[in-house]
């Protein structure tokens, strides 16, 4: 919903007049769950969690039509905690996006600043965590980089326009390391074509300079030939993902299937380990205000394999508001159960039973 539309007229020129609209929009998104997890490091634990069926955030998001076909525009988005009040990153302001860019129906457009790569922007929007409305599907670890916790600072990226529902995509960042050129760049490039029940998206990402907490969010305590500890991150010479994804709206039923793989690589010195993920879901809207859905991720790191099923459904209270409910399971082989943002549990199985509720302003 567009919240306190800001338009304004502006006449330039000296023997002509040039009328350029410009509109700013305030957005935000609050959701709050409360889960019982039956295994968090060898206790049962009740807590409330935050940004779990969608993620915490405010932000501005603004454009301007300069005339003849092109337009400017902007983005500024800051992540929060909305259980505790706090926001996710207490240095950066605008941590989830911060750019400004052009923008021609014929050349495409240009975007300067902070924002995700296509991995994490463009293909997660085929994953289970993005397509059922649980951050707890996202594979542990976060170790194919779909979830946005990776945001390229300092990168331009642009966009093709569409082209008979196809679009490609490329970025680069500048790692901006002194005497170090390669330290903190990263490249990513994406295509995607988009039809009536057809879409489908192609990414990959090689970025410098990310840090893993592998013990902290998988409890592995060995990987890449080091000995690892939690919340001592691991930064790799190295981070490399390509991936696949894609859904199908059934012709005639109400029902949406998805799918994802991903392959990512960590190398440090010789060493290369490797995730390999794998996404099925499937969406059905089971009534006008209901949607029951239901997924199975298989992920694999080294010697460790978790393989995941969830149940969920939505029930929307309106366009903006919806309450939601959750069960979803893991098992581990040669490992811990770990599912993403739950917590590394003591042993190989864990189960998430959540509700709660969302609203978008």
């Amino acid at each position: 919903m567009k919240y306190g539309a800001i338009a304004t007229w502006a006449m330039l020129g000296g023997t002509g007049t040039v009328l350029a609209q410009s509109s700013v929009m305030l957005y935000g998104s609050m959701d709050l769950t409360m889960p019982w997890i039956s295994d968090v490091r060898g206790s049962r634990l009740a807590r409330m969690d935050s940004a779990i069926s969608q993620p915490d955030l405010w932000g501005l998001r603004g454009r301007e039509d300069l005339g003849g076909g092109m337009k400017a525009s902007f983005q500024l988005e800051n992540g929060f905690l909305a259980d505790i009040g706090a926001p996710i990153s207490p240095t950066r302001y605008f941590n989830r996006a911060s750019w400004v860019g052009l923008y021609s129906a014929s050349m495409g457009s240009v975007r300067l600043g902070r924002q995700v790569d296509f991995t994490a922007g463009t293909l997660s929007q085929w994953g289970n965590g993005y397509q059922l409305y649980n951050f707890y599907l996202y594979h542990p670890g976060n170790l194919d980089g779909l979830s946005s916790q990776f945001p390229v600072d300092n990168s331009v990226v642009y966009l093709t326009p569409s082209m008979d529902g196809m679009q490609f995509g490329a970025q680069y960042g500048f790692g901006e390391v002194p005497g170090r050129s390669q330290a903190g760049r990263t490249y990513s490039a994406m295509g995607r074509y988009s039809g009536a029940r057809l879409h489908l998206a192609v990414a990959y990402t090689d970025a410098r300079g990310r840090a893993f907490d592998i013990a902290g969010s998988t409890g592995l305590t060995r990987a890449l030939g080091q000995d690892l500890a939690a919340g001592r991150p691991l930064v790799p010479d190295a981070f490399q993902v390509l991936g696949i994804g894609g859904g199908y709206q059934l012709d005639g039923l109400p029902v949406r299937i998805n799918a994802l793989t991903t392959r990512s690589a960590l190398k440090l010195g010789v060493v290369t380990s490797h995730m390999t993920a794998l996404d099925l879901g499937l969406s059905w809207q089971a009534g006008q205000a209901v949607t029951v859905n239901t997924g199975y991720s298989f992920s694999r790191f080294e010697r460790t394999r978790w393989n995941q099923l969830h149940l969920g459904a939505r029930y929307a209270l309106s366009r903006r508001t919806q309450l939601h409910a959750s069960v979803t399971h893991q098992r581990a082989s040669n490992g811990v159960a770990a599912m993403n943002a739950a917590g590394v549990a003591s042993g190989r199985s864990q189960t998430v039973i959540a509700a709660g509720v969302h609203h978008a302003f």
